[in-house]
């Protein structure tokens, strides 16, 4: 504090002790300068106001489509503001819900969503992904991804009621009816001070090509509390959460640990999201992997070592030099698919189900 106040003070003494006639020549230089700046900006706002229309008015037939994607791809290429590439992604997004083609909905909202864009603009890009996922998959409950983390960001200090609404709606919609039934009741007992606050950073692990990735700050007690009575809806068992961790608190024959206690405070309060699909293909073989942050690795390489070593359906490997676990469906050796990988990284415990990810996460 005291060093800025000095800088600020000199540069003060800078401008007072300069001649008149600099600082009215250079007030004159500054002002043509910003004048030109404006300009320069109304007039690139302008033609990507006419570019948008174009996008659209090529794009009133289905059989325009192809020419449309080609399309943007060459303003993309043209394009360098972040702003800008947003508006260009989320342009064609529109076309494409529109015209009824989902997986290129998909594509494209998700590239709108790396961009810059406005809080409405991002609330209608997780619509619109939700929506296509619905539309295109076999199972609906494809959906519940774009669903859950629109929930989320619209989970801020501000957040609108309505939006918020909007995800719960979708969330609620989404697999077969029993499961929409215990995620209104899930929905219904969440407390919403637990809810987490976005990030605009991501951590250097998040992979550049993958679809999307969120991160967001969470309150670990906040979120534990709420949690239970949450889950509990979810399964649809009473006590679920409770009895599980007694479990493997007080089991002889189990883990022996308290995570409350033994995990919670070791963890750091970011929480990253990251997305990616097998073989590009957006509507089937989603990958998911959720990073935490980790503030004390040892402790928590230990407490997973503890939990899932007994498993006779874990396997402990070594990952790039990291510790991982993969979780088998069955205890059988031969058992070809995985449930679950974890791998703890320097900076993060690595959650996911699709053991190559997470390889090429940690490479």
């Amino acid at each position: 504090m005291v060093v800025s106040a000095m800088l600020l003070s000199m540069l003060h003494l800078l401008v007072v002790l300069r001649p008149p006639e600099a600082v009215a020549q250079e007030s004159r230089a500054d002002s043509s300068s910003r004048r030109s700046a404006h300009e320069d900006r109304d007039t690139e706002v302008a033609k990507l106001e006419r570019e948008l229309r174009t996008l659209s008015q090529e794009a009133a037939t289905i059989e325009s489509l192809d020419a449309l994607e080609r399309r943007a791809r060459d303003l993309l290429s043209t394009y360098d503001s972040p702003a800008a590439r947003g508006r260009i992604c989320a342009q064609v997004a529109r076309t494409y819900q529109a015209n009824g083609s989902p997986k290129r909905t998909i594509v494209w909202a998700q590239s709108a969503l790396k961009q810059s864009l406005s809080k409405a603009e991002r609330v209608q890009m997780f619509q619109y992904w939700c929506d296509a996922s619905q539309a295109a998959a076999e199972d609906s409950w494809n959906a519940w991804l774009p669903a859950l983390v629109g929930y989320l960001e619209s989970a801020d200090s501000n957040r609108d009621e309505r939006v918020k609404d909007v995800f719960v709606n979708r969330l609620t919609h989404v697999g077969h009816e029993r499961r929409r039934a215990n995620v209104r009741d899930a929905v219904s007992v969440f407390d919403d001070s637990a809810l987490p606050t976005p990030l605009t950073e991501l951590p250097e692990w998040v992979p550049t090509n993958n679809a999307c990735a969120f991160s967001f700050k969470v309150d670990w007690n906040r979120v534990f509390t709420a949690a239970a009575p949450t889950i509990d809806r979810l399964v649809d068992s009473p006590r679920f959460v409770n009895d599980l961790l007694a479990s493997l608190k007080n089991d002889p024959n189990g883990p022996r640990v308290d995570l409350e206690t033994e995990l919670l405070p070791h963890l750091g309060d970011r929480v990253t999201v990251s997305v990616d699909y097998r073989d590009a293909i957006l509507t089937h073989g989603t990958r998911l992997v959720v990073g935490i942050e980790v503030k004390n690795r040892p402790a928590v390489v230990d407490l997973v070592g503890r939990v899932l070593s007994p498993d006779p359906a874990s396997r402990r490997l070594n990952m790039h030099g990291y510790p991982a676990w993969i979780v088998r469906e069955n205890e059988s050796e031969d058992a070809k698919t995985v449930a679950s990988t974890v791998c703890i990284t320097n900076s993060e415990l690595l959650l996911g189900w699709d053991l190559e990810q997470m390889r090429d996460i940690t490479r």
